[in-house]
């Protein structure tokens, strides 16, 4: 089993001025001694926080972040 997880501020990439970027992935592997292996996972990607021109400044707080982390909050989707 392997993961990932990190935070980071995002410039010039979004509508939003200065959101930031929540991305965490976890994969298992199975099959163990059999000569075909399997791999399954998931990757989990949130844009939060800045200021929109259109709903102004987004909550960055650490208890948004805690909320945006376990995937409980949507604040807004856009699919490109």
């Amino acid at each position: 089993m392997a993961g990932r997880c990190c935070r980071d501020a995002m410039h010039g990439v979004s509508t939003a001025e200065s959101p930031y970027l929540h991305h965490k992935n976890v994969y298992v592997r199975v099959g163990g001694d059999l000569p075909i292996h399997a791999h399954y996972g998931f990757h989990h990607y949130a844009m939060w926080g800045g200021t929109s021109p259109e709903y102004g400044d987004l909550p960055d707080s650490w208890d948004t972040y805690k909320k945006i982390f376990l995937a409980r909050i949507q604040l807004n989707v856009t699919l490109n």
